[in-house]
């Protein structure tokens, strides 16, 4: 087989990396190989049959990566395809309205000497709500610093460290931007964080005080659990419900 892309040498994002090649008429299957040594001493890999490209989202962040595909029919088994190589970035840009990340290292503890971002940018995002799901970091030493902005000049919004995990963060407009850091030595299990985007930009009311100022009548749901109201700041008489049991 022939390697199409990425093309050697090139620098890409960790997340979604798209390994395409071409095609052989007589191959019914191939197996796409992936290392971090170019000697392949080891290494991971996934069977295909006509699916090509495909995306890879469990590469690690900074790494030189080499890659290679060797194709299969019923009769035979074909030379290994010429070896490619990439690197992935230290940076990647999610634009998707929501979406789930960690913090590079999938199920692995994360490494030493890290310095890697994510920037949270959805397209006609007002404001962005980020929650942690777990957090582990080695407390003093490794940090997740939080942008209310595209870059590390923008206002910080938070800086953890520990295995606290911290409270929900809002951003006043569509970008964020989330830096970690890690010194040389111990590590840990990280953390991991969803974001969603909103369109418009709310504020959170206690719902205490706002059901006084708003008029029935209301329909208990959930049995009327409701975690708070927000009220668009563009239109007063778009409201949001939200139940914090139910995570909505």
């Amino acid at each position: 087989p022939t390697l199409i892309s990425p093309t050697n040498n090139s620098t890409l994002p960790w997340l979604n990396v798209i390994l395409q090649w071409k095609q052989e008429t007589a191959a019914t299957w191939y197996q796409i190989q992936w290392s971090t040594s170019s000697n392949f001493d080891s290494y991971s890999y996934r069977w295909t049959t006509m699916e090509n490209p495909i995306i890879k989202t469990n590469l690690k962040p900074a790494k030189d990566y080499y890659w290679r595909i060797v194709a299969f029919n019923d009769n035979s088994i074909s030379q290994f395809s010429s070896k490619g190589n990439f690197r992935t970035g230290n940076q990647v840009a999610l634009t998707e309205s929501e979406y789930t990340f960690d913090d590079g290292s999938g199920s692995d503890n994360y490494e030493g000497n890290l310095d890697i971002s994510w920037l949270i940018k959805p397209e006609n995002s007002k404001q962005i709500n980020l929650s942690f799901l777990s957090f582990n970091t080695e407390s003093g030493y490794d940090f997740v610093t939080v942008y209310d902005g595209p870059n590390t000049s923008s206002p910080i919004l938070g800086k953890f460290s520990g295995t606290s995990l911290p409270s929900s963060i809002k951003s006043s407009q569509g970008t964020m931007l989330i830096r970690f850091t890690s010194d040389w030595f111990t590590t840990k299990t990280g953390w991991k964080a969803k974001y969603e985007s909103f369109i418009e930009s709310c504020e959170p009311l206690d719902i205490t005080t706002t059901l006084s100022k708003i008029s029935g009548p209301w329909t208990n749901e959930y049995d009327g659990s409701f975690g708070s109201i927000a009220i668009s700041s563009s239109n007063p008489n778009f409201l949001l419900l939200g139940n914090s049991v139910l995570g909505g």
